[in-house]
């Protein structure tokens, strides 16, 4: 690995776009109509570039990020397995293998963290959450007996979690830290229950107080924020939306493929009172644009231009964690200035 950084803050000068502030027009759906976006490209401070050459095996097909004070959470598809770094990048441990047994995985699709010391793993062919600690050690397991396939998860308070299932008419689920159902909601979304599977491709976060998570689609115009109390989902819309393609149902054994399109929100992060969404979408910018909006209102505010595209990221304590696009495993920490 390569690690590129210094004991205080490297000053780079990324300028993603001319000025400060931009308006970009976008086109969007039937629902959005005309919108524009507030660009803020500024100045990003890098914090840490880890770079994992092609022998390193540490890294192979990096999924998820996470960061909290305890450093920056990690899930790698390949192994499967998951990992700590410190806030400077250093690898602290790796936790996991491919297996059904205890600290075994099948398949990682989603991480959260747990308040600020405590990352939940949803691996639903395991058909179950596994919790580590910040030292690595498995400390819980919930089962997902109850609701089946889940694609993705928010940790709530009383060790509850809120979960997106593969059931169209009815896909979300609030469960006890045991697997037991509390709730089951439609989205308030009806055309969702008629999507294909494939169409229905979405991302959850948290707010690390249990009390709210969003679900963000990662084809299509909108989001949905629950509230993890009352149950109650509230639905808001994209500044740029995405054309859901018309997936036809199967009728024999040829498998069925996404049509070429663009994504939408590929990955969402809750901060304080404010929504972020990595986007997509059509523009020349694509991954590399985080917009934000207001959790209470679910109004756009403005957006963070990156220097580089992301596939995933994160945002705590200022700092941008980013999974970046290319043959190997490249994360970056980035700090905003303006």
């Amino acid at each position: 690995m390569i690690v590129r950084k210094s004991p205080c803050v490297t000053r780079v000068r990324w300028i993603a776009c001319l000025g400060l502030i931009a308006f970009l027009a976008v086109s969007c759906g039937e629902t959005s109509g005309p919108r524009s976006r507030l660009l803020l490209s500024g100045n990003w401070d890098t914090v840490a570039n880890l770079v994992y050459g092609a022998t390193d095996s540490t890294f192979i097909t990096p999924l998820h990020v996470r960061g909290g004070p305890s450093g920056i959470w990690i899930s790698d598809g390949g192994i499967p397995r998951v990992a700590l770094l410190d806030t400077a990048g250093h690898l602290q441990w790796l936790r996991g293998r491919r297996g059904e047994g205890p600290g075994e995985f099948r398949s990682i699709r989603d991480i959260e963290v747990f308040g600020d010391s405590e990352l939940a793993v949803l691996d639903p062919r395991n058909g179950r959450i596994s919790v580590l600690n910040i030292r690595g050690e498995f400390v819980s397991e919930t089962p997902l007996t109850e609701t089946g396939h889940a694609e993705q998860l928010a940790p709530l308070s009383g060790r509850r979690y809120g979960l997106m299932t593969m059931r169209p008419d009815s896909p979300v689920v609030w469960v006890d830290s045991m697997g037991v159902i509390a709730k089951r909601k439609p989205v308030p979304w009806t055309r969702f229950a008629e999507l294909h599977p494939l169409a229905t491709q979405n991302h959850t976060a948290g707010d690390r107080t249990g009390r709210r998570w969003v679900v963000t689609l990662a084809i299509g115009d909108r989001f949905w924020l629950g509230d993890g109390e009352t149950a109650e989902i509230q639905e808001g819309l994209y500044i740029e939306s995405v054309e859901v393609p018309n997936i036809p149902v199967p009728t024999g054994p040829a498998p069925v493929s996404l049509p070429l399109t663009p994504f939408a929100g590929t990955a969402a992060a809750i901060v304080g009172d404010s929504l972020f969404v990595l986007f997509g979408g059509t523009t020349e910018l694509r991954q590399r644009l985080i917009d934000v909006y207001l959790l209470d209102s679910r109004e756009y505010v403005k957006t963070y231009v990156l220097p580089v595209a992301a596939t995933s990221f994160d945002v705590f304590g200022g700092i941008f964690s980013l999974i970046l696009y290319g043959d190997n495993p490249h994360f970056l920490l980035l700090r905003y200035r303006g």
